[in-house]
C-alpha cells in the first residue's frame, strides 16, 4: 500500500483508477437520488395538500414514481455536476477520492465545457438514468476507461483525469456508503420486481445501443491502446482503418497526426490536422497539435501563428503555450519562449515538462539560479526523469558543488543506466576527488556503450591505454 508521511493513502495505480472513478460517480448519484426524491416528494406533497387526492401515476409503490425519482435525480444532478466541475473539476465524490478533471493540455474547465461534459455523461454514460440501461452504459465506459485511460466524453472534449493521493480513510468511507447503497438497491429491486419487469423490457427494447461501439470507434479505441503500448506503426494502422470507415472522425485524425509526428512523418501529420480543421476549424486538440509538424518541418512562423491562434481561442490550454515556447526556443527567441513557458506552468503547474523547458530557457539566458529551481521542481513532479538530475548536476558542477552534483548524476544513472552524459560528468566529479578507479569504471562503461563521450573523457582526464589495461585486469567481476 502506498504511504505518504507514514500514513496509508488511496492507491492510484492503473489497476485502481477505473474503480476509483466508478466509486466517485456512484457516490455522486447517491446524492442525485436523494435530490430527485426531495423534488418528487415536494411535488407530490404539494399536490396532495392542495387537492386532497393522490396523483395516480405517482402514488406510493408505483413503478412510474420510482422511475421518476431516478430520472429527475439524474437530470438535476447533471446540472449540479456541470456547476461543480467548473474550475478544479471535482464533484463531491471525486473530491472525496482525490480525483480532478482538467484540460488535457493543463488548465481548468470553463463553464461551457463543464456543461457539455455533464450532458454527455448524462446521455452516453448513464443513459439518462433508465433502469438497467444505466448499468450497461457504465459497464461499457468502465471497460473503455480501463483500456484507454479515458472515457469517451473526456476524449472528445480533450480532458484528462488526475488522481491525487488522499488518506485511505476516504476510500473506506466511500466503500461503506456504496455498500449501503447497493444493499438498498437490491432490496428495492426485489420489492418492485413484479411491477418493473415489463417496464424494463419496454425501455431496453426502445433504447438504441447500436452506436455505443461503431466499427470506426472500435478501430479508434484499438489505436489508443496500441499507442499506449508504444506500438506506433500498429496504432497508425488502426487509426487509418477508422478513417477508412469514417473520414470525418476528428479524434482519429488528431491521434493519427500525433503518431505520424512521433514516427517522423510530419508532412502526413500536417495533412491529418489540416483535414480535421477543414471539418471543425475550432477543434481544440487539433488546433493545439497542428503546431508540432509545422515546427518540426522548420516552418516556425507558421507554427507561431497557429499556436497564437489556438491560445487566443483556448486561453486556458497550457499545451498551446508550451508548444509556442518550443517553437520560440527553436527560433532562439529566448525572451518569448520564457514568457510562454511561464504561462504554461501557471496554467498547469503539475506538468514537469513545462518546468524542465522553463529551466532550459533560464539556462540559455544565463540565469542559473532560476534554472536550477525550475529543474528541481520538474524532478519533484516527475522523480523518474533522469534528464532533470543531469541538468541539476551540471549546474552544481559549474558552482563547484561536486559532491551534490555527483549524487544527482548517480541518481540519473540509477534511473537510466544508458545515460551517457551523466556518466561523463560523474567521471569529472570523481576526478576532482581523485577517485581514479571510479573514473576509469565510467570510462570503460562508455567505451562498451560505444559512446562519443568516451574519447572526450579519455582526453580530458589524460587516460592512457596502459592505465586502462591495468584497471581491466583488476576490475571487479560483474562490472
Amino acid at each position: 500500500m502506498e504511504t505518504e508521511d507514514n500514513r496509508p493513502v488511496i492507491p492510484t495505480s492503473d489497476k485502481w483508477k477505473p474503480w476509483l472513478r466508478w466509486m466517485a460517480r456512484s457516490l455522486d448519484y447517491i446524492l442525485a437520488s436523494f435530490i430527485g426524491g426531495v423534488i418528487i416528494g415536494t411535488v407530490v406533497g404539494f399536490y396532495h395538500g392542495a387537492y386532497d387526492k393522490e396523483i395516480p401515476l405517482l402514488e406510493q409503490g408505483s413503478p412510474v414514481r420510482t422511475l421518476a425519482y431516478t430520472l429527475i435525480g439524474y437530470l438535476v444532478w447533471t446540472l449540479i455536476e456541470s456547476a461543480t466541475t467548473i474550475g478544479d473539476g471535482g464533484t463531491p465524490g471525486k473530491k472525496l477520492l482525490g480525483i480532478r478533471i482538467r484540460r488535457a493540455g493543463g488548465g481548468l474547465m470553463d463553464s461551457r465545457t463543464a456543461l457539455k461534459r455533464a450532458f454527455m455523461v448524462w446521455w452516453n454514460g448513464v443513459a439518462t438514468g433508465l433502469p438497467l440501461a444505466t448499468h450497461v452504459m457504465q459497464f461499457v465506459e468502465f471497460r473503455r476507461f480501463k483500456k484507454t485511460g479515458r472515457t469517451s466524453w473526456d476524449e472528445r472534449l480533450g480532458l484528462e483525469v488526475v488522481f491525487e493521493r488522499k488518506p485511505l480513510w476516504r476510500l473506506v468511507v466511500t466503500m461503506v456508503l456504496l455498500g449501503v447503497m447497493i444493499l438498498g438497491d437490491i432490496a428495492l429491486w426485489i420489492h418492485t420486481l413484479p411491477q418493473n419487469r415489463a417496464w424494463q423490457q419496454d425501455i431496453l427494447a426502445s433504447l438504441d445501443l447500436d452506436n455505443v461501439s461503431s466499427p470506426a470507434n472500435s478501430q479508434y479505441n484499438r489505436g489508443v491502446v496500441l499507442y499506449r503500448e508504444n506500438k506506433l506503426e500498429e496504432a497508425a494502422a488502426a487509426y487509418e482503418k477508422a478513417l477508412e470507415i469514417d473520414d470525418s472522425h476528428l479524434l482519429a485524425l488528431n491521434n493519427l497526426g500525433v503518431v505520424y509526428s512521433d514516427l517522423g512523418r510530419n508532412v502526413e501529420a500536417l495533412e491529418c490536422y489540416e483535414q480535421g480543421l477543414s471539418i471543425d476549424p475550432e477543434h481544440e486538440l487539433i488546433m493545439v497539435n497542428v503546431g508540432t509538424p509545422l515546427r518540426l518541418l522548420g516552418r516556425y512562423e507558421d507554427a507561431v501563428a497557429a499556436m497564437q491562434k489556438a491560445h487566443e481561442r483556448y486561453p486556458n490550454n497550457a499545451q498551446a503555450l508550451f508548444s509556442l515556447g518550443l517553437t520560440y526556443t527553436m527560433m532562439e527567441r529566448h525572451e518569448s519562449a520564457l514568457d510562454a513557458y511561464k504561462q504554461a506552468t501557471e496554467l498547469n503547474p503539475d506538468e514537469s515538462l513545462h518546468w524542465y523547458f522553463l529551466g532550459c530557457t533560464y539556462e540559455d539566458m544565463d540565469d542559473r539560479t532560476k534554472a536550477f529551481e525550475a529543474y528541481q521542481e520538474a524532478s519533484r513532479l516527475n522523480p523518474d526523469d533522469p534528464d532533470c538530475y543531469v541538468d541539476m548536476g551540471r549546474l552544481q558542477m559549474s558552482t563547484a558543488l561536486f559532491s551534490l552534483a555527483a549524487k544527482n548524476f548517480e541518481k540519473a544513472i540509477e534511473l537510466d543506466p544508458g545515460q551517457e552524459q551523466a556518466r561523463y560528468f560523474l567521471a569529472g566529479c570523481y576526478e576532482v576527488y581523485s577517485r581514479r578507479d571510479d573514473l576509469l569504471e565510467q570510462y570503460c562503461v562508455l567505451v562498451e556503450m560505444n559512446s562519443d563521450y568516451a574519447p572526450k573523457l579519455k582526453e580530458m582526464s589524460e587516460i592512457t591505454d596502459e592505465e586502462i589495461d591495468e584497471y581491466r585486469e583488476r576490475r571487479p567481476a560483474g562490472n
